[in-house]
């Protein structure tokens, strides 16, 4: 009987065996996504969470444990459903079942503003003269207000921008006269933009000198300039190019008589005005031709770059006077012409 008993259990066990009724272990799902992309203002969000199970057969579920409002989660893994309103970070918790065992992971989503590219405002051509520095603020504007890097990707040799977008380009030589292409470039560490243009490299102004004496003409009713006076001198030039760090020297001299001494001028901030005064002596003829002459440098060793003619009427207007050709000398005999006459 004992015998037959234990045939009968090896009988079944090995039925058991081959008919796959012996109970199973089943093992949990796993999450294998590791983090959530990051989501942007105004825009719908959405992303997909993965789950395996080594149990082939079990089928999985996701669902939604936390998570901003209006936020969903399909059975699939599918999240949908929510659109951010403002910057910052939402948590989000997910879970997946495989009908028996649930496991949940947990994610931070960063919520940012999309980001545009840069724009550059137009630049239109421009000029720059041979021997004068040229700048040129390059505008540009972010809708993220991001860092803007500024490059030059085409531009003529010497040619710099600074962290401000400022172009600097100081010209020298003849060689660079003439159009130069331009390109500038800037970018928000993602996107770029660049604008391009011609810089055209012209001859600089000639430089121009005026010479006032105010008060210093014959008029009916204020009468004519007398010997002994003191009278204020302005020398304007129309360009620095020549005056910037040097002293501007000014002095009277007669084209038929005396010299007055050289006379230091003061100048402005940006070395284009000198004022000073300049006397006339006593022992001058009653009728002449002053020449105002302007060195800029020393007295000792520069020369005298321009003068103006100034008739001087001592005693009485004259009738004729002297007329200065060139540099106020040689002069010759003229017709009565206005106060003021380039020499």
């Amino acid at each position: 009987m004992k015998k037959l008993l234990l045939v009968l259990s090896v009988v079944a066990m090995a039925s058991l065996l081959f008919t796959g009724c012996l109970p199973t272990t089943n093992t949990a799902p796993v999450i294998t996504t590791t983090s959530l992309p990051n989501a942007l203002v105004g825009y719908a969000y959405t992303a997909t969470v993965v789950a395996t199970d080594v149990d082939a057969a079990d089928v999985l579920t996701f669902s939604l444990v936390s998570g901003p409002t209006d936020m969903v989660i399909s059975e699939a893994g599918v999240i949908s459903g929510w659109t951010p309103t403002a910057v910052g970070t939402e948590d989000v918790s997910v879970a997946v079942t495989d009908g028996t065992d649930s496991v949940s992971a947990d994610y931070t989503i960063t919520i940012e503003l999309l980001n545009t590219a840069p724009v550059i405002t137009v630049i239109a051509d421009q000029v720059a003269k041979l021997g004068e520095t040229f700048t040129y603020p390059v505008v540009a504007t972010d809708a993220e207000a991001d860092t803007l890097t500024y490059s030059l990707t085409a531009c003529p040799l010497t040619m710099s921008i600074d962290a401000a977008g400022v172009i600097t380009y100081s010209p020298e030589f003849a060689t660079q006269l003439g159009p130069h292409a331009v390109a500038v470039e800037v970018s928000d560490g993602e996107y770029v933009d660049t604008e391009d243009f011609v810089l055209t490299v012209v001859e600089a102004d000639p430089l121009v000198i005026d010479i006032d004496v105010p008060g210093a003409y014959i008029h009916p009713t204020k009468g004519p300039i007398v010997a002994d006076d003191c009278y204020d001198v302005v020398v304007t030039f129309s360009n620095n190019s020549a005056t910037e760090g040097q002293d501007v020297w000014v002095r009277w001299n007669e084209v038929d008589g005396a010299t007055g001494d050289w006379v230091a001028f003061t100048g402005n901030v940006d070395d284009t005005e000198f004022t000073g005064e300049i006397c006339f002596d006593a022992t001058s003829v009653d009728c002449a031709l002053i020449c105002i002459e302007v060195k800029v440098g020393t007295i000792c060793c520069d020369p005298i770059i321009y003068s103006e003619m100034l008739r001087v009427d001592f005693v009485a207007p004259c009738a004729s006077f002297t007329v200065c050709v060139e540099d106020c000398d040689p002069c010759t005999e003229g017709a009565e012409m206005s106060w003021f006459t380039t020499c």
